[in-house]
């Protein structure tokens, strides 16, 4: 775990019941023949329209949908409740711009099945169109103005006179992904976060979800005769719809509610192994008659998986945990260091985003050597946070470095007097990833892995990846003015620099020290050398940014420490020669690299976000009020630089640690006052000890927000 506190420097047997009644309510059909989501996509709406009935109906022509072309059929809700006779539920009509679809609830169960209960309903799917339906699937949607806590759930009741409107009733409402059907297939379907995020985009765009509604991570496709795909016209499938009832007590589990999904068709046909299914079992479902190009599994990917022969031609594609909520929306609050205990009373307080922390050290333990149960545990809170609806950020821990990789050559930095940077603080003590191409590949390594296993189904990544995780070259013992760029690789004695960085462009020469006048020479010298330094570690930044991008699509936080250069003082320390006498010298800010404008102003992917580790800076030298940039806070500067770049990028921010409530309000007003995306509390801990600001403080100014 990270230490809890750092310096800032300023300048989550089978029982029948009664048949339950469904019915289907259409709120808005089209359907829309060109979209760009990567898998499939989908749009339903927020308006309420009658049902149509097929008396009505001249049914059109459309060809089957092609990856990028997926017609949408309607926007339904199925009810679950209960009823005495099956045919309570009437058959019900949706009709789209092509044909027309009949729905009907033919059986409703609730089974006891591993020590769960699940509510189970099955549907006859009629097509009266005259055009064939591929991969018919009903994908579960969050309408913000209907469903409750950001799932697909409402109209809750505990009992036909009680109704029920606990969140986390509705959050423990979740999809059945362990039920196969008689005949062994399943029609529970996952898909990945990038998927439902492409689905959400679409249907926005289209106008048939509204700004705050979400597609969600499942659904559940319809079978047609025979196991196969294609529902022709005329033919009738069946489709069962399932969900795990929550353990919660008599009065507050939810036995009636409905469900909102939108009628699609999937351009890819999918297959998804259930829990507790063995690959072998989900790849022979994957075959005749389904023929699925896609399969996708619930427990991420492993080496077993990924050199199965059984899945050669098949596209093989981890959720290790599905999407049943919708992400947040707005600014959001969460904590660092998230403690389990803290699940309920977090979520109660607001909080919607929480970190998961890895250490490099304690997943390789040698070389290539994998701790599969250290993973595992780590999955397993990841879950834990998902279930409860929280948003998740990953933390992949490369500030924790390996001990067998601190022994490779050239693997620590040197400063200018020869000194090795070490530390005996946990977090504190980076391995020298700027210089070293051989590091950055074992970091690439170890990224990969971890994404390989848990998958991408985060809110967002942390970087930066220094001391503590955070951007910059090492700490600077008082006095020594230590440039950190001495190493064998960085003066060009040995090869190995990274691509793009290149070698002392000034051998030979050092910073001065003691009160010497700088001479022109030293100016000139002076400043070649400290561009270099920096456009290094900007290498490393961008780097960063590079690898994991092409492992996850979602938002990276580049993490950047303390108060940084201010315009000019670049321009000061090297007229004296980087002496060390200048303030940003003495603060050590430019030793450690700490020139935020150039790391910000060069970013070109609006996803990636600047992010303080100072959001409560506070002290004489603090004046957001006042027009010098050299007296603004990080989240003041940081905000003006972003607005400067054209793409755009969100600031989010956190505080250093340990606390007090003054510190807390300061924070929360500076994410109102720059606009930032959110921020996150340092630590989970600290809000429940009595001591620093407190949980229910923080939910007072999450509450008192516009």
């Amino acid at each position: 775990m990270r230490v809890p506190s750092r310096i800032q420097f300023a300048a989550h047997p089978r029982t029948p019941l009664s048949p339950f009644t469904v019915t289907l309510k259409l709120w808005r059909h089209l359907t829309l023949a060109s979209l760009t989501a990567l898998v499939f996509t989908a749009c339903g709406s927020g308006t309420t329209l009658p049902a149509v009935q097929d008396s009505g109906v001249t049914p059109g022509h459309a060809s089957s949908p092609t990856p990028g072309e997926v017609p949408m059929l309607g926007l339904t809700e199925l009810e679950f409740a209960a009823a005495t006779n099956p045919s309570a539920s009437a058959a019900r009509t949706v009709v789209y711009q092509t044909g027309a679809l009949r729905v009907t609830r033919t059986a409703g169960e609730l089974t006891q099945t591993g020590g769960a209960r699940l509510i189970r309903n099955t549907y006859e799917v009629e097509n009266t169109g005259d055009v064939p339906l591929h991969n018919l699937t009903f994908v579960a949607v969050h309408r913000a103005a209907d469903n409750v806590a950001g799932t697909a759930i409402s109209a809750m009741r505990a009992s036909a006179d009680q109704p029920l409107s606990l969140p986390e009733a509705a959050r423990g409402l979740l999809p059945a992904s362990g039920v196969a059907t008689a005949d062994g297939s399943s029609d529970f379907q996952g898909f990945t976060a990038v998927e439902a995020q492409a689905l959400t985009a679409s249907a926005q765009a289209a106008g048939t979800l509204e700004a705050p509604d979400d597609v969600l991570g499942y659904g559940f496709v319809v079978q047609a005769p025979g196991g196969a795909r294609t529902l022709a016209p005329g033919e009738r499938g069946e489709v069962h719809v399932a969900f795990v009832l929550p353990d919660t007590p008599a009065g507050v589990s939810p036995l009636a509610f409905s469900a909102s999904f939108l009628l699609t068709q999937d351009a890819v046909t999918r297959v998804t192994q259930l829990d507790g299914e063995s690959l072998d079992s989900a790849v022979g479902r994957a075959g005749q008659p389904v023929n699925a190009d896609r399969l996708i599994t619930l427990s991420g990917v492993g080496s077993s998986v990924g050199s199965s022969a059984a899945v050669t031609g098949m596209k093989v594609v981890p959720v290790p945990a599905l999407r049943t909520f919708a992400t947040p929306k707005g600014t959001l609050y969460g904590v660092i260091q998230a403690q389990g205990s803290r699940l309920g009373s977090d979520y109660q307080a607001g909080l919607r985003v929480r970190t998961l922390e890895l250490a490099w050290d304690r997943y390789e333990l040698t070389e290539g050597g994998w701790d599969e149960a250290y993973l595992s545990s780590k999955r397993s809170e990841y879950l834990a946070n998902v279930r409860a609806g929280f948003e998740v950020v990953l933390d992949l821990g490369v500030q924790y470095p390996p001990g067998w990789l601190l022994k490779l050559p050239d693997s620590r930095f040197v400063d200018q007097h020869g000194s090795v940077y070490r530390s005996q603080d946990p977090g504190a003590n980076p391995v020298n990833a700027v210089f070293n191409r051989a590091v950055r590949a074992y970091q690439a390594r170890y990224v990969t892995q971890v994404f390989r296993e848990l998958g991408s189904a985060f809110y967002g990544v942390r970087l930066g990846w220094g001391r503590y995780g955070e951007l910059g070259f090492p700490l600077v013992d008082a006095g020594a003015n230590s440039y950190w760029a001495f190493d064998a690789l960085a003066q060009g004695e040995r090869p190995g620099l990274p691509d793009g960085v290149r070698a002392d462009p000034v051998p030979g020469w050092q910073p001065l020290t003691g009160r010497r006048t700088p001479t022109d020479g030293d100016r000139a010298a002076a400043r070649s050398f400290v561009s270099w330094y920096l456009d290094s570690l900007n290498n490393y930044h961008d780097w960063q940014i590079g690898l994991v991008r092409g492992l996850y699509a979602g938002r990276l936080f580049m993490l950047y420490p303390s108060f940084g250069l201010r315009p000019g003082q670049l321009d000061q320390a090297v007229a004296g020669g980087l002496g060390g006498l200048t303030s940003p010298e003495i603060n050590t800010e430019l030793q450690r690299g700490f020139d935020f404008a150039r790391y910000i102003g060069g970013l070109k992917d609006p996803l990636v976000s600047p992010y303080t580790t100072w959001l409560d800076a506070d002290g004489l030298f603090v004046d957001d009020a006042g027009q010098n940039p050299a007296g603004w806070s990080p989240a003041h500067y940081f905000s003006v630089l972003a607005a400067a770049n054209p793409a755009k990028p969100q600031v989010w921010g956190e505080n250093t640690g340990r606390n007090t409530l003054s510190d807390l309000q300061r924070c929360v007003n500076r994410v109102r006052a720059y606009r930032l995306g959110g921020m996150f509390w340092a630590f989970n801990a600290d809000l429940y000890d009595s001591v620093h600001a407190s949980i229910g403080e923080y939910r007072s100014l999450i509450a008192s927000q516009p």
